[in-house]
């Protein structure tokens, strides 16, 4: 009966409206109905009309606005690709498609997630990221890979990285408008089901083949992208048995070797003198640690240990990461009613902390790689600001 009613809402164009309703020129109006119809597996009349119409109203730049003659935004289009596919386009072959694409491409911003338009700020959101996820999804294209990723970003990771403690997902930064809704755009963006979710589009393309693969990491891990990305550079690696264990909590010299290597800092000389007294010459971690502790980034307990086999925590982490920001974000360091107070406060505001932080749990591999893959992120961001 509501399939019904929507097919009598078209016009001898194509167009999906009612005009007598205020909706004439409503691109939005087209794009739901022809999405809602697919969902039902009815045909869609006048298919060939209904793609045209859509088609004419792309604008210069690529994109899609809700309205005619208004400027693109990131979920008009987002949602038009995801419709277009479904009236027809090709999006190997869709010079539209391609526009389309090209013009989310402008719109992501360096922390990886996207921009509604200046209509809605021009600070990355995670209902625009879901919008583009689920477009890129149709499309064949993978969100996190290396074509849709900015030093080490992509939309899945800010996505998550805006996850706070109850589940739920902010909008913006600090910004917890309409979390239900918000929470709903984001879980099917990270289901990867695109709009109708009862249809299947396209397969993604495949990433590098020189991209290494684990058995137990699957390219829907919510940090294969961060984890991914360490091991191509070296950082990490996996074991001999072609696992990478993401859920193995990592111990704090190896947060140190992890810290090092993936912030290109040169090993000291495990020669050097070490005030640690559980911390031997011939320790696998040595020079690491001495490096860490020589940059201000690591310390000791007052009993003169360094506990290099103890399980790095959250708090532990969050203050390492903290120190290692630039002089200019790392002086905002404020005490707090806990040792670690501050340093968890400050690495929050960064975007450095792994959805589901908890400062008192030891730290898995794949929460180590995501925080520190945003590190990277954030001193490349701040090195290029610095440049400017």
């Amino acid at each position: 009966e509501l399939a019904e009613k929507i097919k009598n809402f078209q016009q001898d164009d194509g167009w999906f409206g009612q005009p007598e309703a205020g909706e004439e020129g409503m691109i939005n109006t087209h794009i739901w109905s022809v999405l809602a119809l697919a969902s039902t597996n009815e045909p869609i009349p006048q298919k060939e009309k209904a793609r045209e119409w859509l088609l004419a109203r792309q604008n210069e730049n690529g994109g899609f606005g809700w309205l005619e003659g208004l400027e693109s935004d990131v979920d008009d289009t987002g949602t038009a690709v995801q419709a277009l596919i479904l009236l027809g386009e090709d999006p190997e072959t869709s010079p539209a498609i391609k526009k389309a694409l090209e013009y989310l491409k402008g719109n992501q911003w360096e922390d990886g997630g996207f921009s509604a338009g200046e209509w809605m700020g021009r600070e990355s959101n995670t209902s625009s990221d879901a919008w583009v996820v689920q477009a890129l999804i149709a499309a064949g294209e993978n969100p996190s890979g290396s074509n849709w990723s900015v030093n080490g970003n992509n939309a899945i990771t800010h996505m998550l990285s805006l996850q706070v403690q109850d589940g739920s997902f902010n909008w913006k930064k600090d910004i917890h408008s309409t979390p239900v809704t918000t929470t709903a755009y984001v879980v099917m963006a990270l289901a990867g089901k695109p709009f109708p979710v009862n249809l299947s589009y396209a397969p993604q393309k495949d990433e590098s083949d020189t991209e290494k693969v684990f058995k137990d990491l699957s390219k829907s891990h919510w940090a294969y992208q961060s984890i991914q990305g360490l091991v191509n550079e070296g950082v990490l690696g996996g074991y001999p048995d072609g696992t990478f264990r993401p859920d193995n909590l990592v111990t704090r010299a190896e947060f140190v070797k992890f810290l090092v290597g993936g912030l290109a800092m040169e090993e000291k000389d495990s020669t050097s003198s070490l005030a640690f007294s559980d911390v031997s010459d011939k320790h696998w971690a040595r020079g690491y640690i001495l490096t860490a502790v020589e940059a201000g980034f690591v310390m000791g307990s007052p009993d003169g240990t360094f506990a290099p086999g103890k399980g790095v925590t959250g708090a532990e982490l969050a203050a390492i990461l903290v120190r290692a920001l630039p002089a200019s974000r790392s002086s905002e360091f404020q005490e707090g009613e806990k040792w670690y107070s501050g340093y968890v406060k400050l690495a929050a505001e960064e975007g450095l902390l792994y959805p589901n932080f908890q400062w008192d749990r030891g730290a898995s591999r794949a929460q180590c790689a995501f925080s520190l893959s945003r590190l990277k992120a954030l001193l490349a961001t701040y090195e290029e600001h610095k440049g400017q």
